[in-house]
């Protein structure tokens, strides 16, 4: 992701590669989580509810922070 980013921010196009590359971030993000959550519901894993709360804060980050971009 760093190196996607080196060469916009060299031409004065880095706000606009940071919001793909956070784009892209959110879907992995959103999708990895929502994957981990499905695994762990089927094999009865015992602190899913716990694991699913500390999901609830990076996803609303990232999206946050792409206002800024």
């Amino acid at each position: 992701m760093v190196n996607q980013l080196n060469d916009p921010m060299e031409t004065g196009k880095g706000h606009a590669a940071l919001k793909s590359i956070l784009d892209g971030l959110i879907q992995y993000t959103a999708s990895h989580f929502s994957d981990e959550e499905r695994v762990m519901a089927q094999h009865n894993y015992p602190d899913l509810a716990m694991h699913k709360k500390a999901h609830e804060k990076p996803l609303p980050e990232l999206v946050l922070s792409k206002g800024f971009c």
